[in-house]
C-alpha cells in the first residue's frame, strides 16, 4: 500500500523525540530559552502566556492551545511581556526532574501550566521539512484539531505530573503525536506563516 505524503516525508526524516518537560509557574514571571535543534512542540495545560521567538512578534497561548516552534532561534515563555526574564535552560538544568515550578507551589492558584518537547530529524533530510514550516504556529484550543487532540494532552499532562513506570517512553511517543498532528494541521491549513491555525 502507497504511504500519503507526510508518512512518506516522516519516513525519510528518521523522527526521534526527547522526553517532554513541564512548567508551572505563576505571579510575573518570563523565561528565556537558547536556541533548539529543529522543532519543539507543546500545549498550554492551563493558565496562558506569551511566547516570543527572536526577530517574530509574540504568540499568546491559552489552556487547551497546542503551538509548534520550528525556527531554532532563542525564545522566551512568559505570564507578561513587561517581566526581565530569567535564564530558562539554567533553571530546568538545576531542577530535581523534568518538572519546573517557578513562582508557584504544587497546586497553586492561578498558575499556568506548560509541557513541552524537542523533535528532530535526520540531518540530511531535516531541510525537506523545516524549510516549509512557520517559526511559530499556533492551534487554539476551539478548533477541531486541538479537540481531538484533549486525550492526547490529558496524558501528557498526568505523565508529566508524576514519576510513572514506563513514563519516558510513553511520553516521547505522545510528543511524536502531538508533533505528527500539529504537521496535519498545518497540512490542512497551508498556514506558512507565524500566526494562528484556524479551525
Amino acid at each position: 500500500m502507497a504511504m500519503d505524503p507526510l508518512s512518506d516525508v516522516l519516513s525519510l526524516l528518521n523522527v526521534s523525540s526527547a522526553s517532554p518537560s513541564r512548567l508551572e509557574a505563576g505571579g510575573r514571571w518570563a523565561l528565556a530559552f537558547k536556541g533548539y535543534q529543529h522543532v519543539k512542540v507543546g500545549a498550554v495545560v492551563a493558565g496562558s502566556c506569551w511566547i516570543t521567538a527572536e526577530h517574530t512578534a509574540p504568540v499568546r497561548v491559552e489552556a487547551g492551545d497546542c503551538y509548534l516552534l520550528a525556527s531554532g532561534r532563542p525564545y522566551q515563555l512568559a505570564g507578561d511581556l513587561d517581566t526581565p526574564p530569567a535564564d530558562g535552560y539554567a533553571m530546568f538544568a538545576a531542577a530535581a526532574s523534568s518538572t519546573l515550578r517557578y513562582g508557584t507551589e504544587p497546586d497553586g492558584a492561578a498558575r499556568t501550566i506548560m509541557i513541552g518537547g524537542n523533535v528532530t530529524f535526520d540531518e540530511t533530510t531535516a531541510a525537506l521539512l523545516l524549510d516549509n514550516l512557520p517559526s511559530v504556529a499556533r492551534i487554539p484550543a476551539g478548533t477541531h484539531s486541538a479537540q481531538v487532540l484533549h486525550p492526547t494532552l490529558r496524558l501528557l499532562a498526568d505523565e508529566t505530573a508524576a514519576a510513572l513506570p514506563g513514563a519516558e517512553v510513553m511520553t516521547e511517543h505522545l510528543t511524536q503525536i502531538l508533533f505528527i498532528h500539529a504537521l496535519r494541521t498545518l497540512m490542512s491549513t497551508g498556514s506558512g506563516g507565524d500566526e494562528s491555525v484556524p479551525g
